[in-house]
């Protein structure tokens, strides 16, 4: 198996409203009932060829992954959230027997209807973008709903283009959703990553299936949690240097993940308080057995304990 050639050049997405807006007018003519879905459609395909070969003629490389498959109707939360079947339950007679929303349902959890109030918008993150906000709840059933990433990919292919399909994480998608209306009080839609992480798998599958060879995951909340960890380990350490970047630090972090246990934000946490206590023992009094009992360690929680500290309380409290 040949591993798929990293692209020498790329940008991280690219306006899809057209260059005289014609997204925009075919949307609103859609809304007015001047077109039918199928010509809105018709019109996205035309827009995401000419931003294909737009690209291409700027000097991206059309067979390398460069290009990002990035197109939307109105917002990537909301494809994300129609995706894996996260439908607001108020809009549930929008969702057909298998799981899909067509175009016309898409907009109406945008925009609302009637007595159904639209999906909330708020800021993405610090900037002046807003995205409209998922509602995850226990009741939520999360699996591969919507193709229609996977069939964008599948339509550059079919053109010649080996394009890169851009999706919000999982971690950033739960953490910017809000519970459902009947959620239990203290509960976050976080809770839902181990049952949002399989559909996930299964769209990477579905996307390497039609020829996808990268995906962008595009996870910002997993970036400040990384600055977070960052401004704490340096006043632990004193001072950070090219030395701390080297394999063997990368590969103890990786360890503090599955001793904590993995999938989850607090897994982590708990396997560095772990592990560094491990090292803080074994570096003082036999400091040349330390690398053997870290290689143990990490290999007696991949056999015997794959979910990590965090999976046996869970086990437990079960």
């Amino acid at each position: 198996m040949t591993t798929p050639t990293f692209p020498t050049g790329s940008i991280l997405g690219y306006p899809r409203i057209g260059r005289r807006r014609e997204l925009k007018k075919a949307v609103e003519s859609f809304w007015a009932g001047k077109i039918t879905a199928d010509e809105l459609e018709a019109t996205a395909v035309e827009l995401r060829r000419v931003t294909r070969e737009r690209l291409v003629s700027l000097g991206l490389g059309k067979t390398d992954s460069s290009i990002p498959e990035a197109f939307s109707f109105y917002d990537q939360m909301l494809d994300a959230a129609v995706t894996v079947g996260a439908v607001p339950t108020r809009f549930s007679s929008l969702v057909a027997a298998d799981g899909t929303v067509d175009l016309a349902g898409y907009f109406t959890i945008a925009r609302g209807e009637g007595d159904n109030t639209p999906a909330e918008m708020t800021k993405w993150f610090d900037s002046n973008y807003h995205y409209l906000v998922p509602e995850i709840g226990p009741e939520t059933t999360l699996r591969l709903a919507s193709d229609r990433l996977v069939r964008e990919v599948a339509e550059a292919t079919t053109t010649g283009f080996r394009t890169r399909p851009v999706i919000v994480g999982p971690v950033t998608f739960l953490l910017l959703s809000k519970p459902s209306e009947s959620a239990p009080e203290g509960y976050q839609p976080l809770d839902r990553l181990d049952d949002l992480l399989p559909v996930y798998v299964e769209l990477l599958a579905a996307l390497t299936a039609v020829g996808a060879e990268w995906v962008q995951l595009d996870e910002p909340a997993g970036t400040r949690i990384a600055g977070i960890a960052g401004a704490l380990y340096v006043p632990q350490v004193g001072i950070i240097n090219p030395s701390e970047m080297t394999p063997a630090a990368s590969i103890e972090i990786a360890i503090w993940a599955a001793v904590g246990g993995r999938a989850t934000l607090i897994g982590p946490i708990v396997g560095a308080f772990f592990v560094n206590g491990a090292k803080s023992v074994f570096t003082q009094y036999l400091p040349e057995y330390w690398l053997y009992v870290l290689g143990a360690m990490f290999i007696a929680v991949t056999l015997f304990l794959p979910q990590g500290i965090v999976g046996l309380f869970r086990r437990v409290r079960r």
